[in-house]
């Protein structure tokens, strides 16, 4: 740590008790297994630098393509404040003003009046109006284009973003088979994000142990979940367990550990909680479990 009374000067090192009483000038840990610091990157490859280990973003192949996909929005932006309605008229019916300074009438122009001075129109004093064809659909195709082409180099899918759906909201089913790209991309970047974690929670466990926070008795398993809502469609994938336990083929405490992504014990308290609470109820009112 320095200080410094110039803000263009380093200044001179202080000890950090200056700012930080309690904060040791070193600590020395000992036993240490492993890292206390863990680097996650994304499941991208690093093609600025193939020999380094360092991550790159997701989006950095793509730079040029989202630079194209803003000059195509300000393009349609430009299109539609462009091809407004316009009028033609004499040159007599445009609004002026006096100038204070020359004491002349001047006419002028305003960007935002939908009015346009014509060319000298001689006795032909007819208002026309001027309606331009906007390009709206060769806009939204030119866009589209570059958003396959960012999803094509992001590692999604052709059709993950669009700019005018009208195939409306698929179901999770279509993306798993449909968008296989994304998903593989999805499992990519969970692979990396679960090692870096697994590594940080190791760090943790250790330094708590270290100081006696809690202790880390033997061996220990340490696993992680990741939600798959988004690539996997929960009625479908409940209705495949039931069918299963329907034909006999697996237990009601394996589908629940399957569509509940829960561990055996919990779905076991569970089976046990429903054949308790169907032995509460009138014989008439027994489900199709068996009960």
């Amino acid at each position: 740590m320095y200080q410094s009374d110039n803000e263009t000067e380093l200044g001179k090192p202080v000890a950090l008790k200056t700012i930080y009483p309690e904060l040791e000038e070193e600590i020395r840990l000992n036993d240490i297994k492993v890292p206390l610091f863990v680097y996650m990157r994304p499941s991208t490859a690093n093609n600025a630098d193939m020999n380094s280990r360092l991550g790159v973003s997701l989006f950095a192949n793509a730079m040029d393509t989202l630079k194209a996909l803003d000059v195509a929005f300000d393009s349609l932006d430009r299109e539609i404040r462009l091809g407004k309605k316009k009028i033609l008229i004499p040159s007599t019916a445009m609004k002026g003003t006096v100038n204070v300074e020359t004491g002349r009438f001047e006419r002028h122009f305003d960007v935002n009046d939908e009015v346009y001075q014509g060319l000298n129109m001689g006795d032909d004093s007819e208002i026309k109006d001027i309606a331009s064809d906007l390009r709206i659909s060769e806009h939204i195709e030119a866009i589209n284009a570059h958003l396959n082409i960012l999803a094509m180099q992001t590692g999604f899918s052709p059709g993950t973003f669009t700019f005018d759906a009208k195939e409306g909201l698929k179901t999770a089913t279509e993306v798993v088979s449909q968008n296989s790209k994304t998903y593989r991309t999805r499992n990519g970047h969970v692979r990396m994000i679960s090692e870096g974690l697994v590594d940080l929670i190791q760090a943790i466990i250790q330094v708590a142990d270290l100081y006696d926070v809690f202790a880390a008795n033997g061996e220990y398993d340490i696993s992680l979940n990741f939600d798959d809502s988004i690539a996997e469609d929960r009625t479908t994938n409940s209705a495949y367990w039931l069918n299963l336990v329907n034909s006999g083929l697996i237990s009601k405490g394996y589908a629940l550990e399957k569509i509940l992504k829960i561990t055996e014990e919990q779905a076991a308290e569970m089976v046990t909680s429903m054949a308790d609470e169907q032995k509460k109820m009138q014989p008439e009112a027994v489900d199709t479990y068996g009960m």
